[in-house]
């Protein structure tokens, strides 16, 4: 599981989307019915993201454990930093992010460490062991994969430097 890189490519990805929120004001609550469609747009576009992650060659830098309290905190922070009309589509895209792994992997991890027995199945093609092909992966070309992704999060998030409160961060 690397769920701090999906859910940080989730998190940039909302930047992008948050384009397309028709309201500017923090009156309202998080969600607009007109805002739906942007929404749905986010949430699957980070499903198809999240595969092209997975197939791409990567390795697990993180213990699983770790690895998830630390996108926990990552969408718990992205969401509370954000300004209220855009909570809504960060939430989404980073919950379309990790929705496959909570789909495929869930279950597992919860059989693993609850001792239940839920049914394991694997939803989404790129858990399927057929396209997992970098079992042997060179870790020198993974660090180059990895520093390629931050760096387009890094580039998308200075594009959108508006879109946190308080802007005062990145004056």
């Amino acid at each position: 599981m690397n769920a701090v890189f999906h859910v940080s490519l989730g998190l940039a990805s909302s930047l992008l989307f948050a384009g397309g929120i028709r309201r500017a004001d923090d009156k309202n609550g998080l969600f607009e019915k007109q805002d739906t469609g942007i929404l749905t747009a986010g949430f699957s576009a980070n499903i198809l993201l999240h595969g092209l992650l997975d197939v791409a060659p990567h390795t697990y830098p993180i213990v699983s454990v770790y690895d998830l309290m630390i996108a926990s905190f990552l969408i718990f922070a992205a969401v509370f930093f954000t300004r209220m009309s855009f909570k809504g589509i960060v939430f989404v895209c980073a919950l379309g992010a990790v929705f496959p792994d909570l789909v495929d992997l869930g279950p597992a991890l919860l059989n693993q460490f609850t001792g239940t027995s839920l049914p394991e199945f694997k939803f989404f093609p790129w858990h399927w062991a057929s396209f997992q092909k970098y079992k042997s992966f060179d870790p020198g070309w993974s660090l180059v994969c990895h520093t390629a992704l931050f760096m387009v999060i890094a580039g998308v998030m200075l594009l959108r430097r508006g879109f946190v409160k308080g802007r005062r961060f990145f004056n």
